[in-house]
């Protein structure tokens, strides 16, 4: 019997082993993590990497067919699916793998603005960190509807004379493992929860994806600009030079030498604002670079017309359209759901949870104190639970809960407000300036127009001054720029209008 029991001795050593060998593929801690190549792991990835390497750069997985070998290999945790090249681990990256290195960029040449958009929304690091959150939340699911660890343990006694002595003989081992059955509510409910999550993190996704949307829009609206202003000042260089040629015959004469001064001055006021210009559009073309992940971004012709919408006449239209689209909004509504679902855990919580277990008990007759000891092993059963009985614990998570929720409703309605007050101020605007517009295109820029027509007759035949022609002049050119940044500043107002509302503006 002794002989028995120390062979089931061994055979549990063996077996113990073998159970504190057993890994979770990804959860070693320091900077290296192991996969077994036979059976890959999702989201294990193998690189190689030297001693004294820098840090393990983003790289694509390994291709299955060269993991067949069985080695286990180094590993990082990636989401690409292209296999790893060895041969970049010595620290010196490849040029595809620099900034920028494989990065297309359009100089000098005309693309409309949804071709930004398109670069932008593709692989934004905003973008890629939220897309991330919401593959994380997704994950939290299968997580919460599992079952809890089963928990194994073993009791021994070493020393022969100190063991337990039944009557049937000395037990030398004693081995059990047990499962905790919680409240079937309680899981799933904490899935629901989880799912409620996922869809914050969507929300999170489209409020980032319209805040992109509307600063791409805001930096391209601003070359527009820049691209009409330059070219309205150009323009204007050969009514300057026209005014010259009248100035100096005039001079010729008889007339002052002061106008052909005054007329040569303009001239070079249209230099200095062509360099203002120029660096306005220089600033917003870095602005629009760093969004689309350009290294530069250098004479980008913008379309000769802003893809301009109607402007929406219905206050309360964009509200409704707001409540439905608005991704805050819409975050706000799947926070309040989760806290629900909170406080229903919460309440869960005064019902039992079931343990089952058994134990396996090895007894030997050698060494045994029973005269009647036989050896015989020994088999148990165990059922158990927890008792909720700190009910004073129980009511303080559902106040918190309770609590919770109600903070989540208030701030739904802050944001409603909030959205409310910035669609009517926005609206407001955006009327504003299309009324401001359509007076200096209808109104104001031709009979500006026609004035300075007119003076410029006048004063070759010397019925007016060269200072009535030059302001009639300024006059013309500060009203086509001012019509220029109305239409820039309208696409503006129609872009925040449209990420406030967060979808669409329908009329």
């Amino acid at each position: 019997m002794d002989q028995i029991a120390s062979q089931r001795q061994s055979l549990f050593g063996i077996g113990l082993a073998v159970t504190v060998g057993l890994v979770v593929t990804g959860c070693q801690g320091g900077t290296s993590h192991f996969c077994h190549t036979n059976k890959p792991e999702r989201g294990c990835n193998v690189v190689h990497q030297t001693e004294g390497a820098g840090p393990i750069a983003a790289k694509p997985a390994v291709d299955s067919n060269k993991t067949k070998s069985g080695k286990l290999q180094l590993v990082s945790f990636q989401d690409n699916t292209e296999s790893a090249n060895p041969e970049t681990a010595s620290g010196q990256p490849k040029l595809e793998d620099t900034p920028y290195a494989t990065r297309e960029t359009p100089n000098n040449s005309s693309c409309s603005i949804d071709y930004y958009l398109q670069k932008a929304l593709a692989s934004h690091p905003k973008l890629m960190a939220a897309r991330a959150q919401v593959n994380a939340a997704e994950q939290r699911y299968p997580q919460e509807i599992a079952l809890p660890d089963p928990m194994a343990e073993t009791m021994f006694w070493p020393i022969q004379s100190n063991s337990l002595q039944t009557a049937g003989g000395r037990m030398t081992n004693q081995m059990g493992i047990s499962q905790e059955f919680p409240h079937p509510e309680k899981r799933r409910t904490k899935g629901e929860i989880a799912n409620r999550e996922v869809g914050m993190a969507q929300a999170e996704l489209e409020k980032v994806e319209r805040e992109i949307t509307e600063t791409v829009r805001l930096a391209y609206y601003e070359i527009w600009f820049a691209n009409r202003a330059i070219h309205i000042v150009e323009e204007n260089r050969d009514l300057v030079d026209k005014l010259v040629q009248v100035a100096e015959a005039r001079y010729r004469s008889g007339g002052s030498q002061q106008d052909v001064i005054r007329a040569e001055l303009e001239k070079e006021k249209l230099e200095q604002q062509l360099l203002d210009l120029n660096q306005q559009k220089a600033v917003a073309q870095a602005d629009l670079a760093a969004l689309i992940q350009m290294p530069t971004l250098t004479d980008v012709n913008t379309d000769s017309n802003l893809p301009v919408q109607d402007i929406p006449s219905q206050l309360e239209s964009l509200i409704q359209q707001a409540e439905q689209c608005n991704p805050a909004l819409r975050g706000l509504a799947w926070q309040i759901q989760r806290d629900i679902e909170k406080q229903r855990l919460a309440c869960l919580q005064k019902y039992p949870d079931i343990r089952l277990g058994t134990q396996y008990g090895m007894m030997s007759s050698g060494g045994s104190i029973s005269p009647v000891a036989d050896g015989n092993d020994m088999i148990s059963f165990s059922v158990g639970v927890n008792l909720p009985v700190w009910r004073q614990k129980i009511q303080a998570g559902v106040n918190e809960a309770v609590s919770q929720k109600i903070s989540s409703t208030q701030q739904f309605d802050a944001e409603h407000l909030s959205i409310e007050g910035k669609l009517r101020r926005l609206l407001a605007e955006a009327q504003s300036f299309d009324a401001q517009r359509n007076l200096f295109v209808d109104r104001i820029t031709p009979k500006a127009e026609q004035a300075l027509n007119v003076s410029m007759s006048e004063y070759t035949v010397g019925k007016t001054t060269f200072v009535q022609l030059i302001d009639n002049y300024t006059e013309v050119l500060m009203f086509q720029l001012q019509t220029a940044r109305l239409e820039a500043t309208l696409a503006g107002s129609l872009a925040r209008i449209e990420r406030t509302v967060g979808c669409s503006v329908q009329n």
